[in-house]
């Protein structure tokens, strides 16, 4: 599978993710990450980045990465803990990584990191593979 034009296509298709700023950056097989650049959009009235933006991050880049594995999949579950604020910066990127791919259900885990490299968030994140609906790179 060509992952530079599945990154591609996945920038292009998920019109939720373009919309809030998230960025596919990389996908290799059963692993993806992307990036958010962040706007005062993405803070709460605290001035912190909103405990959502960085889920939906989680949740996109598992669709990422789920895509890699030849099928799209949808989440049936998210765990994500929220270990340190992310505030004062720029962007912040996540990544996700195959644990266990199974025939129906995968499941991924998931890290936010700063700019710095800091961990943000973690997370556990489970998926079903829509077998009738493989990944066609057009």
């Amino acid at each position: 599978m060509d992952y530079e034009k599945l990154a591609a296509q996945r920038n292009e298709t998920n019109f939720f993710a373009r919309h809030v700023g998230i960025v596919t950056t990389k996908i290799e097989h059963g692993y993806a990450e992307v990036r958010m650049e962040l706007m005062p959009f993405h803070l709460n009235p605290t001035g912190i980045v909103h405990g959502g933006a960085l889920y939906t991050m989680a949740d996109v880049v598992v669709g990422s990465a789920s895509a890699s594995l030849g099928t799209h999949g949808v989440t049936v579950d998210g765990t994500y803990h929220y270990l340190s604020p992310a505030k004062d910066m720029k962007a912040v990127t996540a990544s996700a990584r195959c644990v266990k791919a199974g025939g129906k259900i995968c499941v991924f885990d998931v890290e936010v990191l700063s700019e710095q490299q800091e961990l943000i968030g973690k997370g556990t994140f489970t998926t079903y593979r829509l077998i009738d609906k493989p990944i066609i790179l057009e």
